[in-house]
């Protein structure tokens, strides 16, 4: 996917940047702050406008036929998809290569990137969840619930601002309950 690509290009930059620790003021996106290494942020002020997404929400309608590829490796438990026994690692794998043939073109995956998203956010410990369509028997649509943890960044920043009005009751706030952040 193009935007990975380029998200992971920025955060490269961003983190050599950071390693150097020269810039006293870095101007980056959410999505290019989150791809970079929380580690290099030790000793920085994190100053975020609006409020960060932790959940990305995604739909994708298939096919029968196509939806039969992701329910032959996976189970419905719990109302939500999991990978049959025995077929993990070999997911896992699949996954992985499918990474690296976005980043090297010499090298060959047989995932779709919806089968990518499904099994990687499965892998990652996020839902998701599948349902045949009302209206068309021979459709599918999986809905992937995938969490966007920015709070490992915020621990290791000296301090975190965020410039919202509108922070108290969202899921940002939420999350952060959960994880025992408090903030004015």
């Amino acid at each position: 996917n193009s935007d990975e690509v380029r998200y992971k290009s920025v955060s490269k930059a961003l983190e050599g940047v950071l390693r150097n620790g020269n810039e006293s003021l870095i101007i980056v996106t959410h999505e290019g702050l989150r791809l970079t290494d929380p580690e290099h942020l030790r000793g920085y002020t994190l100053i975020f406008d609006e409020v960060p997404e932790v959940l990305e929400l995604d739909h994708f309608k298939l096919k029968s036929s196509e939806a039969q590829r992701i329910f032959e490796v996976t189970n419905i438990e719990d109302n939500k998809l999991q990978f049959k026994r025995g077929l993990s690692s070999k997911i896992k794998s699949r996954v992985s290569t499918y990474k690296s043939s976005i980043k090297h073109k010499t090298i060959g995956s047989t995932l779709s990137p919806v089968e990518f998203k499904v099994f990687n956010a499965i892998i990652n410990g996020n839902i998701v969840h599948t349902e045949e369509s009302n209206n068309d028997k021979e459709q599918f649509t999986f809905h992937c619930i995938t969490e966007k943890s920015i709070f490992q960044h915020i621990d290791h920043a000296s301090e975190t601002h965020i410039l919202a009005a509108n922070i108290e009751g969202g899921i940002f706030d939420l999350f952060a309950k959960k994880l025992g952040y408090q903030y004015k």
